[in-house]
């Protein structure tokens, strides 16, 4: 009878590399998912690691005040203000939810001419076809030539008569 050969055991090398990098974590700290403090070396300051959570009226009210204060721009600089808030979510929160307060209106005819028209001239840039227009969205211009779209389609297929074949 033939024995496989014994491997010799060989330790993980990272797995002590990273106890001796967080060796102000005991061993449990180091398994459990609650949510840990983390210290930035470069800032010298605690940082909460960020969970997803929902935005409340407060920090929406915070955020307008200093967009307004010093504009749309330079989130890494807003986001000071906002301990528990990235400026990736600064950013999206503002341009998504509060400034298109005012796009919130109907489109006009002539909004849905002038889509398609640079649609079809510039292609499907959709942030540049917003710029153009007063006050949208570029998300809501592309939602809004995806309707045109799909009704021009659906408009097609029900004029067309269909032929049945005897």
């Amino acid at each position: 009878m033939v024995h496989p050969p014994v491997l010799p055991i060989v330790r993980d090398s990272r797995m002590e590399i990273q106890f001796l990098l967080n060796a102000e974590y005991s061993n449990d700290d180091l398994h459990s998912d609650s949510k840990k403090t983390v210290i930035d070396e470069n800032l010298g300051e605690q940082k909460r690691a960020q969970k997803k959570q929902l935005w409340t009226q407060e920090e929406s009210d915070m955020l307008e005040e200093i967009v307004a204060r010093n504009g749309p721009r330079a989130w890494h600089v807003l986001a000071k203000d906002f301990p528990n808030r990235s400026p990736g979510q600064l950013r999206s929160h503002w341009k998504h939810c509060m400034e298109i307060k005012e796009s919130k209106r109907p489109f006009s005819p002539e909004e849905d001419a002038f889509i398609v028209l640079e649609c079809s001239r510039i292609g499907t840039s959709w942030s540049q076809i917003a710029r153009k227009m007063h006050k949208r969205c570029d998300i809501h211009v592309k939602n809004r030539y995806k309707h045109i779209m799909r009704r021009f389609q659906r408009n097609q297929n029900t004029s067309s008569p269909v032929s049945s074949i005897a």
